[in-house]
């Protein structure tokens, strides 16, 4: 089979390569580039990326944890028409995929809407009661 193909081609194998005048040689950069356009994988490098991303999942706190925040967020609600300044971490819920990062915030409370359970910061920061894990009233 192969020679049935060299017979075909026997006039023309030895022939030296043709070599323009007018165009020169691209280098391999040059050759690719002409090709990057049609990548087939459009998108990819992005979607590996927020693959890669890494992304904490919400702890539950022990049972002394959760009741020693509820005596803190009682407290809170006595005094929050002083707007007092808090330290609280939380968790961040990520809009993109399942999990979120731990938050540290120092600020003024605004509000505490105990209704919709919610603390509402001076920087209009909403923080429900059930993503809180530490909060501390500064005065």
């Amino acid at each position: 089979m192969k020679e049935i193909a060299m017979e075909k081609y026997h006039s023309i194998v030895d022939l030296p390569y043709p070599k323009s005048k007018l165009h020169p040689r691209l280098s391999m950069q040059q050759r690719a580039a002409q090709f990057a356009p049609f990548a087939a994988l459009t998108g990819h490098n992005v979607a590996t990326s927020e693959a890669q991303r890494y992304l904490e999942e919400p702890l539950e706190l022990a049972d002394d944890a959760q009741e020693e925040l509820k005596r803190k967020l009682d407290y809170l609600a006595s005094i929050a028409s002083t707007h007092p300044r808090i330290i609280i971490c939380y968790f961040e819920e990520d809009g993109r995929k399942a999990g979120g990062f731990y938050r540290e915030c120092q600020a003024r409370l605004a509000k505490l809407d105990a209704y919709r359970r919610v603390l509402i910061l001076e920087q209009g920061i909403t923080i429900a009661f059930d993503n809180l894990r530490a909060l501390e009233v500064m005065d």
